[in-house]
């Protein structure tokens, strides 16, 4: 099949949560959004590696340090691991007075990981401190409650050890009973089957299903979209809808004119004004299945880019049978700010397929060369973030236990990418390996670059699957 693209210029407690049921199948069609019903948060443990594109770097080293009510943890690495050293703290005795709670040096192995849990002036606090495939460790916080949304398991993190679940743009959902990364906990959260819309009251926290603005083919899309979004844990896209009209009038006009064009014509049928305005602003796909339009755009270098990006929370969907617009110019910035580069395939992921399919342009500088599953970095910064003033790439794969270097073609300049495909526009950051990667394995990623005036040395990893585009992203990171 042949594909064709056109690039775009605390802890222990019981909270009341009312909630819908009955969740429609995902992608069937809905008979409305279930009834809602109270149900009881309840505490949950964190068990394994918790990663998020949108907190601060929780990788462990010796001078890593993190201060609760005004207590100090420091992290010290070991031989075998890593101590997590807690001081003496002053806790209430209940009698108008305080007493002392020893501190206390708890050992992590690196090849095993644990769940800490202590003290701090009487309060539990607890960090999941899990290695990745690099044996390297990682903390995340793991004082969490559990949900459900429609038939979905949802965890809600204390992410600032406060004794509250639900900080907008600060704790962070966990979705999936294994899932192993998080993103920020939004009012609105549009989950693979209805959009979940939050009051957070003193006591209780009220949650209404809605549907998606989007209808039938577009809905699709988007619920598309959002599943493998939640799947890396980047926040799901909401759209806006009135632009979910004029994206939907764009794929109209493409299919009345049978044009595959950003641009409208006046004098041509369907053309309107703001349907010209969202195809500029968007990726297009011709797929007869609206959904397979994600799967596509999400594997190139290109198109894919901004679709795999932390700060893509809002946009707009219209499609039509072989006409699909998906505006990737985020209407709404997050209210989580970049705090730290964010690399996809994202830190220990699993499945990432081997290659990529076409599109126009070229990302390759050579155009017989490139074709391994691109590597996308977003630093600093805000819709499109900030360029590096250099940078260097080294990618590595694993072959009983030694690595070996990999070719990659690195852009992230006009002068580091193809002729005449960057001019007068954003260059997105990405590299390609120049062959397809090995089925089943281990990669190493370490990028150095320097951003206004900063070096930063950033190392990751993914394990490929077997194979690549809907089949790959239908196996999840759970």
């Amino acid at each position: 099949m042949t594909y064709k693209a056109l690039l775009l210029r605390g802890s222990g407690i019981v909270l009341c949560l009312t909630l819908a049921s009955g969740v429609s199948p995902l992608f069937s069609k809905s008979d409305g959004p279930p009834a809602a019903k109270k149900l009881s948060l309840k505490p949950a443990s964190i068990s394994r590696l918790i990663q998020s594109a949108y907190t601060p770097d929780y990788l462990i080293h010796d001078d890593r340090s993190i201060v609760i009510d005004d207590v100090k943890i420091a992290f010290q690495t070991t031989k075998t691991g890593c101590d997590i050293v807690i001081p003496d703290t002053e806790a209430d005795d209940g009698k108008g007075g305080t007493t002392t709670i020893p501190g206390k040096r708890h050992s992590v192995s690196a090849s095993r990981g644990a769940t800490v849990k202590f003290k701090i002036k009487g309060r539990d606090i607890a960090f999941a401190v899990y290695p990745d495939r690099l044996d390297r460790l990682h903390y995340f916080p793991a004082n969490a409650v559990q949900a459900t949304l429609g038939k979905t398991p949802v965890t809600f993190v204390d992410a600032n050890f406060n004794g509250v679940y639900f900080d907008e743009g600060i704790d962070h959902v966990i979705v999936g009973k294994a899932g192993q990364y998080a993103f920020p906990f939004y009012k609105t959260i549009a989950m693979p089957d209805f959009i979940y819309v939050f009051e957070v009251g003193d006591k209780d926290v009220t949650v209404t299903p809605q549907e998606y603005t989007t209808k039938d083919l577009a809905r699709e899309v988007q619920m598309t979209l959002n599943k493998v979004r939640i799947d890396f844990g980047l926040v799901p896209v909401v759209s806006d809808p009135e632009w979910d009209v004029h994206c939907h009038n764009h794929s109209e006009y493409m299919r009345l004119n049978t044009r595959r064009t950003h641009d409208e014509q006046p004098g041509l049928e369907g053309y309107t004004a703001k349907g010209h305005e969202a195809g500029v602003a968007s990726n297009l796909s011709f797929k007869k299945e609206a959904g397979d339009a994600v799967y596509d755009l999400w594997d190139t270098p290109l198109h894919g880019y901004r679709m795999r990006a932390s700060w893509y929370a809002k946009g707009a969907f219209g499609a039509v049978p072989g006409y699909t617009t998906i505006m990737v110019r985020s209407l709404e910035q997050p209210a989580t700010p970049m705090l730290k580069p964010y690399v996809f395939p994202p830190n220990n992921s699993v499945n990432i397929p081997v290659d990529w399919r076409d599109e126009d342009p070229d990302p390759r500088v050579k155009n017989d060369a490139g074709n391994g599953y691109p590597i996308t970095y977003y630093v600093i910064g805000w819709d499109h973030g900030d360029i590096p003033e250099s940078m260097s790439v080294t990618l590595e794969a694993q072959a009983k236990k030694t690595w070996t270097n990999v070719d990659v073609q690195v852009t992230y300049s006009a002068a580091t990418g193809p002729s005449n495909v960057f001019s007068g526009m954003l260059v997105p950051i990405y590299v390609l390996p120049i062959n397809a990667l090995n089925p089943n394995t281990l990669y190493r990623l370490t990028a150095k670059f320097k951003l206004k005036g900063k070096e930063y040395n950033e190392v990751s990893c993914f394990t490929t699957g077997t194979g690549k585009g809907q089949q790959v992203w239908d196996t999840t990171q759970q």
